[in-house]
């Protein structure tokens, strides 16, 4: 691609960008005031304990999988060392986690039971950058990572930030994992889940 086309793609997306607090309709650019928190949805969301996970598993974890997906291998130490925390997830799952630049997050999901590994396509990369880092600290839901909020003994997903596997933009998703993949349930854009930073 010529330089001159790709300037003028960049102008164009740059011009977009710019209009889009005046366009009806265009995307919205971020309010930096508006920071994203569960606390701050006022309409009825899904909760952990109706996706309770009845079996959570106890025993030693299986060494990660490294076969199970051709990306594994090369996130061989951050998987290890994390399944080796054991599960926290879904009953026998373990997240696992590591950044990929300011307020970024790769992700992996690693069965306990097997070791095999699954990156969790639908999420792709998550961006915490909107993310209230003084909120939504509650007892027993883990928040090890600003942008997601699980449990051990659920199989709900609470993503907190944008996804670049989703195209949903900011807000918060709330996934059940299946066991094979996560199912979105709902989305609430960033605007419906804004605490104000004074």
């Amino acid at each position: 691609m010529s330089k001159l086309i790709w300037a003028s793609i960049m102008l164009t997306c740059l011009t977009i960008s710019s209009m889009a607090e005046v366009v009806p309709g265009a995307l919205q650019l971020p309010d930096p005031d508006c920071l994203i928190a569960l606390s701050a949805v006022s309409s009825p969301v899904p909760n952990f304990e109706a996706f309770h996970e009845k079996s959570v598993w106890n025993n030693k974890p299986a060494e990660v999988d490294l076969k199970s997906d051709p990306e594994a291998s090369r996130f061989r130490t951050v998987l290890s060392e994390g399944a080796k925390r054991g599960p926290n997830f879904a009953g026998h799952y373990t997240i696992v986690g590591w950044g990929c630049g300011t307020s970024c997050l790769n992700l992996a999901l690693v069965d306990a039971k097997s070791g095999k590994v699954n990156f969790l396509t639908a999420l792709g990369v998550l961006s915490e950058m909107y993310v209230d880092p003084s909120a939504d600290h509650d007892v027993g839901i883990n928040d090890e990572f600003l942008g997601l909020r699980f449990r051990r003994d659920s199989s709900l997903l609470v993503v907190l930030g944008s996804t670049s596997g989703s195209g949903r933009g900011d807000g918060i998703s709330f996934y059940q994992w299946t066991g094979v993949d996560l199912k979105l349930l709902t989305f609430v854009p960033r605007s419906e889940a804004c605490r104000r930073e004074h």
